[in-house]
């Protein structure tokens, strides 16, 4: 892929080095593109509670304390220890991603940890990243199942139009992400351009000449651009 000059995925938490921690987004390579998930991944804020589900289990039941297990004293216990371990080990490879301290990470999903987690994603040496609009909207719903049809497979949609999306705190924040981070977003022509140069490598046999469905996929309505 590499050669073809197409970037795959680097997504944080399988990026894992072999004495067992987090790889930082400053030692991925450039040809790749960064993302906590993709479409059929369950959502980033479902990811992440559950695991803190996981812990909060383990400590009402005092099976955990001062972020170490205990000793448990039957099997029951001893698969509520190992998953709320499994729980710790993920939020701790967030934490070590986007230099949150530790206890930022002994939560629920909330804004100081969404800035920080696409903070880190947005800076990553990765040519591209991205969020997907249920986690930059705050809505927990997973977008694909793979293997399976019917359902909710491809059903959901923004509760609102995409016009509207512009003027959300949701999109300012996003920008202030983006600027911070030291990339430029990809506008009009020289999105399209590129898209095509994409597809090309892609899809060398296929020429992308579609001009308005390349700007449906590009922009909001009415030319605006995030």
């Amino acid at each position: 892929m590499r050669q073809l000059d197409i970037p795959g995925f680097k997504i944080p938490h399988w990026e894992i080095k072999a004495d067992g921690t987090i790889t930082s987004g400053k030692e991925y390579h450039e040809r790749s593109f960064a993302a906590f998930g993709t479409h059929d991944f369950e959502t980033i804020m479902q990811t992440w509670n559950d695991s803190y589900a996981k812990i909060e289990r383990a400590l009402k039941l005092g099976l955990w304390e001062n972020g170490s297990p205990k000793t448990p004293s039957s099997p029951e216990q001893e698969n509520i220890v190992r998953q709320a371990e499994d729980g710790a080990r993920l939020l701790k490879w967030f934490a070590d991603f986007s230099g949150m301290q530790p206890e930022t990470c002994l939560s629920y999903w909330n804004q100081e940890i969404k800035t920080a987690m696409y903070n880190a994603l947005f800076r990553s040496r990765s040519r591209y990243a991205t969020i997907l609009w249920p986690a930059l909207f705050g809505i927990n719903k997973r977008l694909n199942i793979p293997g399976t049809t019917g359902g909710t497979n491809w059903r959901e949609r923004m509760p609102f139009k995409a016009v509207e999306a512009c003027g959300m705190p949701q999109t300012a924040w996003l920008r202030t992400v983006i600027d911070e981070s030291g990339r430029t977003p990809l506008q009009g022509e020289d999105a399209i351009r590129a898209l095509k140069e994409s597809s090309k490598r892609l899809f060398p046999k296929i020429t992308v000449n579609n001009e308005r469905f390349l700007k449906r996929m590009l922009m909001w309505p009415n030319g605006k651009t995030l």
